[in-house]
């Protein structure tokens, strides 16, 4: 009698660990999901802020006098342009799945097109030292400014998160239940 009870002890002991560990892996899966829609939205708020206020200057909508001559040098504005496009593009596809652990390729992708974002931001301002250069309005790097914080604070949060994930599936009796469960991996956006 005594081996049947210490089996059945046992038995509920492992049942009680491993849905536990199960519900820990869930949660731990939906806090990715949300930090990486909270990031996302972040992103998208701030890429289509900058997106449509140039298409306005581009549009001529603007008849500020130092937009005036933006026609004039749109070649150099272009690139923000359809890079603010692009980077919305990569945010929608992962923004599709809202509760789906992102794949790799599609961080790679927002990684990537995020990167040319800033990279023309920041050769634009670099650019508005040269004499023959338009310079950035106030108001456009006004719109940079008040969104790059956030967007920071939920990157970090992101990464933070996806740590924790990464270390949760990566421990061995929790990486069992990972690979029976189908919990993927995911990846840290820099």
């Amino acid at each position: 009698m005594s081996a049947t009870l210490i089996t059945g002890l046992v038995a509920c002991v492992l049942i009680f660990w491993a849905l536990g560990a199960y519900n820990r892996l869930v949660r731990l899966r939906a806090q990715v999901a949300r930090s990486l829609q909270a990031l996302c939205s972040s992103w998208q708020v701030q890429a289509q802020a900058v997106g449509m206020r140039l298409e306005q200057y581009a549009q001529g909508r603007e008849t500020e006098s130092q937009w005036a001559s933006l026609d004039d040098d749109a070649i150099r504005w272009r690139p923000l342009t359809l890079s603010a496009r692009q980077f919305l593009a990569c945010l929608a596809v992962l923004q599709a799945k809202p509760q789906q652990i992102a794949a790799l390729d599609d961080l790679s992708s927002v990684r990537a097109a995020r990167d040319i974002f800033e990279a023309n931001w920041q050769r634009l301002l670099s650019a508005q030292d040269d004499l023959a250069g338009t310079p950035v309005p106030p108001d456009l790097q006004v719109l940079w400014a008040q969104h790059e914080p956030l967007a920071l604070e939920r990157l970090r949060d992101y990464n933070q998160v996806v740590q924790a994930y990464s270390q949760a599936i990566g421990q061995f009796p929790a990486a069992l239940l990972a690979w029976v469960f189908g919990f993927g991996m995911t990846g840290e956006l820099s």
